[in-house]
């Protein structure tokens, strides 16, 4: 009989300055949202501030503070999918797009 396997991803539990995020951002400006939902990040600074995750965008992020930046402070809880490797981010991103 064949079937179709659900596709499993096993994300390392520990969060470490490298790896790829995905960001979850709807309590954010709308631009912010839209930016958030077609990039990945990498995670580049970890400190002891208000959002000590700093992370990395290979595109510049909108305008919110008057400046072209690439780097964004996070808490624990808006990074909701990380991953040493670019790909599997990217496809868990393909597969919640089309819902399979």
């Amino acid at each position: 009989m064949k079937y179709i396997k659900t596709f499993e991803l096993h994300f390392i539990s520990e969060l470490k300055i490298g790896d790829y995020v995905k960001v979850y951002g709807d309590f954010f400006d709308n631009s912010l949202i839209d930016f958030f939902e077609i990039n990945i990040g990498r995670l580049i600074k970890i400190d002891d501030s208000e959002y000590p995750y700093i992370v990395e965008f290979e595109e510049t992020l909108p305008p919110i503070h008057g400046g072209d930046n690439k780097k964004m402070g996070f808490e624990r809880d808006e990074i909701i999918e990380w991953s040493p490797d670019k790909e599997i981010i990217k496809m868990k991103k393909d597969i919640n797009k089309y819902n399979l």
